[in-house]
């Protein structure tokens, strides 16, 4: 296979520039710095609503934002990273909330949605595709990734410290206890705990 054609030095300069300025405007504190990044981040996301009662806190990290696409009202605190690299895609309804250090990571080719008025807390980490390891003979990092998806639908609450692994579907009104690690899909309003992540109730 061909490896792709480098890109020339001027496209290089101008990409880490951008970079560059993307980096600074993510860090500058207050309201000068809420202002700056939603007329940044405006520009340069696939997609983006209006921010309304919405914040985005220093430390915001996005990775191929022409794949990300965000409603109205986004709260996102500190220190957040969205990446849709690789073909990844990443799509946030309206109302949606982050708490500080979360990894919304769609993946090589991999899709993440997410409905509205859901949200994630601290250090939640969402990744929709994983490493092919299948092969011992060959290092896992050279047998690529398998795309897959992540859905949270409407009304989702992921508590501290969880993992959403490539394939999890959390339906309407789905609670997930802190510190669970969950695949599969979940049933309306359920109440998931655990690692494996279990249904342990539903809500009333």
């Amino acid at each position: 296979m061909t490896p792709p054609k480098r890109p020339g030095l001027a496209a290089r300069l101008r990409n880490e520039l951008t970079l560059l300025l993307d980096g600074f405007v993510a860090m500058v504190p207050g309201r000068t710095g809420q202002l700056l990044r939603y007329r940044r981040f405006s520009r340069r996301l696939k997609r983006f609503g209006r921010m309304g009662y919405g914040a985005m806190h220093p430390g915001i990290h996005f990775d191929a934002p022409e794949n990300i696409s965000i409603g109205d009202n986004f709260i996102c605190l500190a220190n957040c990273r969205l990446s849709a690299e690789s073909g990844g895609t990443i799509e946030l309804a309206d109302d949606v909330s982050f708490a500080s250090n979360v990894v919304i990571d769609a993946g090589e080719s991999g899709v993440i949605r997410i409905g509205n008025g859901s949200g994630v807390a601290h250090n939640g980490v969402l990744r929709a595709s994983g490493h092919i390891h299948a092969d011992a003979s060959r290092p896992f990092k050279s047998q690529g990734h398998k795309p897959g998806s992540i859905v949270m639908e409407d009304d989702v609450w992921v508590a501290a410290n969880c993992i959403l692994l490539p394939g999890t579907h959390l339906e309407k009104g789905v609670i997930v206890a802190s510190g669970s690690v969950v695949g599969g899909r979940i049933p309306a309003y359920s109440v998931v705990a655990g690692n494996p992540g279990r249904v342990i109730s539903r809500r009333a």
